[in-house]
């Protein structure tokens, strides 16, 4: 019998835009801890995403220093080749 991986979704709540975190996040806070003005958590604690695109060089290195190291590789980085679709609902 084949077993199928399900492709992970990107969180609706990341700010539109290049980065982005996956449903695969459980929410370990070390993206927060090295991206503090991109990152933050939802209602419970139990996932982070980007709520605000990196602004400056700084910033921007930070999110790709956060997206390497994450051990659960679920922050990427699109490169903005998505656009909004669906009323504001981006994927």
């Amino acid at each position: 019998m084949e077993t199928r991986q399900q492709t992970p979704n990107r969180y609706v709540e990341n700010a539109p835009g290049k980065f982005y975190v996956v449903d695969t996040c459980n929410g370990c806070g070390l993206c927060l801890s090295l991206a503090i003005n991109n990152f933050t958590y939802n209602d419970d604690a139990s996932y982070y995403y980007i709520y605000k695109q990196p602004q400056t060089p700084e910033e921007e290195e930070q999110c790709k220093e956060a997206m390497e190291l994450c051990p659960i590789d679920c922050i990427h980085d699109d490169g903005g080749k998505y656009e909004s679709i669906n009323d504001g609902l981006y994927y």
